[in-house]
């Protein structure tokens, strides 16, 4: 499905795509240390096991969970604080670039539906 939708796209279309994915990820190249990356990665599946339990309707039953993503959290910044800081001025970097520049916002949505 990708790749058809790759094939129809025109060369100023797939440039334009291109040029926003370099714009997007090039900040992230700094976070692309081996070591930086593993303890990301396992921050991030951490928190993705954590956050199934978000599903629940009551508040009350959403609750350990809420706390169970805030101790992962504060425990990566607590063992990872230059990381941690560079993690979230990286995100607010591409927040703003993102509210800021349509182009980027379509791209990531179109990438984000294949």
């Amino acid at each position: 499905m990708l790749l058809e939708k790759l094939e129809n796209m025109s060369e100023k279309e797939l440039q334009s795509l291109i040029a926003s994915l370099l714009e997007c990820t090039l900040p992230l190249k700094e976070l692309l240390e081996p070591k930086k990356l593993t303890r990301l990665l396992k921050l991030v599946v951490a928190l993705q096991k954590q956050s199934k339990g978000l599903q629940n309707e009551a508040l009350s039953a959403k609750m350990p969970y809420i706390v169970g993503c805030i101790d992962l959290i504060t425990e990566y910044k607590r063992n990872n604080a230059s990381e941690f800081e560079l993690l979230f001025s990286l995100l607010e970097k591409l927040a703003r670039t993102y509210k800021n520049d349509n182009a980027l916002a379509s791209n990531l949505a179109f990438l984000l539906k294949v």
